[in-house]
């Protein structure tokens, strides 16, 4: 199912409360040692409110989506506070390789899993 219809409204009737959000990146943080400009990849955040909590963290943030309009979404909670995120369209059902630029090595796609 697709979440364009329902982007611009979907934080109203679904999203994690803020405590919550900040309670689970708190968490992340410790568990992985979280610092800035670590790479992190999600796949279906949505419109990020739970993910701006690690965006916060300054993390090099790679968030993949179906839905653009979440997307769309998301970036506008980015540019608001001034943060950096690459946020694509991508379908998660589908084979996923990425390149990291730097070191050419390649990865397949797992949510919130910090990349080396």
């Amino acid at each position: 199912m697709r979440y364009d219809d329902q982007a611009s409204r979907f934080d109203e009737r679904a999203a994690v409360p803020a405590r919550a959000g900040q309670q689970i990146a708190d968490t992340l943080r410790d568990l992985v040692a979280l610092r800035p400009g670590q790479r992190w990849l999600e796949l279906g955040p949505g419109t990020g409110a739970l993910s701006i909590f690690l965006i916060r963290e300054r993390i090099d943030y790679l968030g993949l989506d179906r839905s653009s309009a979440m997307l769309d979404v998301f970036r506008d909670r980015v540019e608001r506070e001034g943060l950096e995120a690459d946020l694509r369209t991508a379908d998660g059902n589908e084979r996923l390789v990425l390149v990291d630029q730097a070191t050419g090595r390649r990865a397949g796609t797992v949510t919130l899993v910090p990349r080396p």
